[in-house]
C-alpha cells in the first residue's frame, strides 16, 4: 500500500467491480483466498489461548468485515491512508485479544496480560 499506491487502488477497484462477469470471478477467488488465509492464520495459532466457546470462524469473519469496510472507504475516497489503517487495526487487535483470549496467570500483584496468540512453535529458545 505504501510502496505502490496506484497498484493497490487498482486492486481495490477490481475487488469492488460491478461488472457481473468480473464480479463473479473475483468473488470465487476471494472465497478461495479467504479459506486459504484462514489456514495461514490457524495453523500457527495456539488455539488453547482462545477463551472456551469462542467461534473462531465468526471471529475471522469479524476481522475480515472490518478490513472490507476499511477497503471500501479507501476505494470510495480514492485515497489510501496506510498509517491510519495500521494504527486502527493495531488498536482493534488489542481489543480482540482482550475479548477473545484467555488471560495468562500472573504473579500476585501483577495485572494479567493476554497470552501471545501467534507464536512460532518451531522457535528455539
Amino acid at each position: 500500500m505504501r510502496e505502490a499506491p496506484a497498484i493497490y487502488l487498482f486492486t481495490l477497484r477490481a475487488f469492488f467491480e460491478e461488472n457481473p462477469e468480473i464480479k463473479e470471478e473475483l468473488r470465487h477467488n476471494d472465497r478461495a483466498t479467504f479459506i486459504h488465509g484462514i489456514d495461514d492464520i490457524l495453523i500457527p495459532a495456539d488455539m488453547d489461548l482462545i477463551r472456551p466457546g469462542i467461534d473462531i470462524q465468526l471471529l475471522l469473519e469479524e476481522i475480515n468485515g472490518y478490513l472490507l469496510s476499511c477497503y471500501w472507504k479507501m476505494f470510495s475516497s480514492g485515497e489510501l491512508d496506510p498509517d491510519f489503517l495500521e494504527n486502527d487495526f493495531m488498536k482493534r487487535i488489542w481489543q480482540w485479544k482482550r475479548v477473545y483470549q484467555r488471560e495468562m496467570i500472573s504473579p500476585v500483584g501483577e495485572a494479567p496480560s493476554p497470552a501471545p496468540f501467534f507464536e512460532d512453535k518451531n522457535k528455539k529458545e
